[in-house]
């Protein structure tokens, strides 16, 4: 998966005590949030996708609070000096969610969502494996959260981005 290969470029020990050993780290702050907000707004565009129709602002923001309050108390977070604590996270998570809710979720069109794939290359030992998180008839979306805009550049080295496109390149039949 890409954050498989992200992290076995970064750290190969890091990669192999996760995925050899089964020895796993406990989540972030910001992770609890980014996979709370994700968790909501995947619901709010399944409603779309299957009613035609947002969820009305009040169960956008009760989905958000749910899904960031279970990742929290399943797992609680590795706290670091300037996190938020778990109100705040719910909090940021809400108001994330709202805001794609009002700016962004209008725009979208979803014709399926969190679809995996696999790509299976002969020469390598192993297939790439990955989950588009919104694909409308003419793009696919990555649902993200950070604490600013990544630049052009970040995106242009994204793994995923790479994979998101090889992926569609092979669905095309134009490799």
């Amino acid at each position: 998966s890409n954050s498989q290969l992200e992290m076995l470029a970064r750290c190969e020990k890091q990669w192999e005590y996760r995925y050899v050993y089964g020895i796993k780290s406990p989540p972030g702050v910001a992770l609890v949030i980014g996979k709370g907000t994700h968790a909501a707004i995947e619901q709010d565009l399944t409603r779309k996708m299957d009613w035609g129709q947002l969820m009305a602002p009040g169960e956008i923001q009760d989905a958000a609070r749910d899904a960031t309050t279970r990742l929290w108390d399943g797992e609680p977070p590795v706290m670091q000096e300037r996190d938020l604590d778990q109100g705040g996270a719910v909090d940021m998570a809400i108001s994330l969610a709202a805001l794609y809710h009002d700016q962004v979720a209008p725009q979208i069109e979803p014709v399926a969502l969190e679809q995996a794939f696999v790509i299976e290359i002969p020469q390598l030992p192993f297939d790439v494996v990955g989950v588009v998180d919104v694909e409308t008839a003419t793009h696919v979306r990555d649902t993200k959260t950070a604490g600013k805009r990544p630049t052009e550049a970040v995106a242009k080295r994204s793994t995923q981005l790479a994979l998101y496109h090889l992926r569609s390149t092979l669905a095309s039949g134009s490799l």
